[in-house]
């Protein structure tokens, strides 16, 4: 996982990574006040969407 998140930081640049960094830390929060736990599934649906948000900036 280190590896796949060092690759994203490489193609993202340091604002952009922090930017998806930002997004999935708050999705994560936003869960666990509902109760819910943050799955695998989860950060792979929010890293995606993130990712396609940064990219357009």
């Amino acid at each position: 996982m280190a590896k796949a998140v060092a690759n994203i930081h490489d193609k993202l640049g340091d604002d952009r990574f922090n930017l998806v960094a930002e997004t999935v830390m708050i999705a994560a929060k936003n869960k666990e006040e509902k109760g819910e736990k943050f799955t695998f599934e989860d950060l792979e649906k929010v890293l995606k969407k993130a990712i396609e948000m940064v990219n357009e900036i």
